[in-house]
């Protein structure tokens, strides 16, 4: 059994990727699918699925060092501090991670490849992207006259974000945690109130009556095939773990819904935001030594 664990998938430049790292990688995709989710995908799909993430998470580790950056130990050594506090001692923190099958040595790597990795798309694409004011108007001028401008929906969020002080790893724990609350009966206006990085947690989450559009597009698709009082499982984004649910629906006015500009602005920044990532990472691959091992 530790054999085949132990076996490498993939060579990365000068870095292996074993079939436990994969395992792993799997375990998390199949956690993330939500119930609108198609599971059409075979079990060999997801297992490269989980070996392409694997790669690039590589790739941009590899750039982040190459180009200087680093994470002191007292970085990661803080983002342990919040962790313990969470789970309530060093020890129960551990058994978590065992159970996820992840020393506490393999999971402060984590952190700081997750910091790594956020600190070099900062600075080589979220800083560089620009909204022009006549891409803004076009923008805008597409939301108000496109599809689904004939109906609203009354939509309540939850972000839980991922940043430098929260991995992938502990926002997605998070998110679930919260769904798992729902779950079990939770309001979800409280939950947001309690829990959400949305500037709407005050208000509950509430962020008021929207037109299909004006959202991110990863929850866009969610709302929109969400009954009334129906919550969505977590949605993973560039901004980290949403859970969004449904009010009510009803008719509207073109002009009607989530301040437009607002909504439109982030609409551009997260497709360029998609675009500057998909290319940059493809030369990524482009210049690397990959060599995959997996088995037919």
């Amino acid at each position: 059994m530790t054999e085949t664990s132990n076996r490498i998938v993939a060579i990365v430049n000068e870095e292996v990727i074993t079939e436990a790292d994969v395992a792993r990688r799997l375990t998390s995709l199949l956690e993330d699918l939500s119930p609108q989710a198609d599971a059409e995908g075979s079990p060999e799909a997801m297992r490269r699925a989980a070996l392409q993430q694997l790669i690039d998470q590589r790739l941009l580790v590899q750039e982040a060092i190459r180009r200087g950056l680093s994470v002191s130990r007292e970085e990661v050594a803080e983002r342990l501090g919040v962790l313990h506090r969470r789970f309530g001692s060093e020890e129960a923190l551990r058994q978590d991670l065992e159970e996820a099958g992840l020393s506490l040595g393999g999971f402060k790597r984590q952190i700081r490849e997750q910091l790594l990795v956020q600190r070099l798309i900062d600075q080589a694409i979220r800083s560089r992207i620009a909204i022009s004011p006549s891409e803004l108007a076009q923008a805008l001028e597409a939301l108000q006259e496109g599809p689904g401008a004939g109906e609203l929906v009354e939509v309540f969020h939850i972000l839980v974000r991922v940043e430098e002080t929260r991995s992938e790893a502990e926002a997605r724990s998070r998110a679930q945690d919260i769904y798992q609350a729902l779950v079990a009966g939770g309001a979800f206006e409280e939950l947001a109130t309690r829990y959400s990085d949305d500037p709407h947690a005050e208000q509950g989450g509430a962020m008021g009556w929207v037109r299909r559009g004006f959202l991110m597009p990863e929850l866009d698709t969610v709302v929109f095939t969400l009954e009334e009082g129906a919550f969505s499982r977590p949605i993973q984004s560039a901004l980290g773990f949403h859970l969004v649910k449904v009010g009510g629906r009803r008719a509207s006015s073109p002009r009607e819904g989530l301040d437009a500009k607002q909504a439109a602005e982030q609409g551009l920044f997260q497709r360029k935001f998609n675009e500057a990532f998909t290319q940059w990472i493809s030369e990524l691959r482009r210049q690397a030594y990959i060599e995959i091992r997996l088995e037919d």
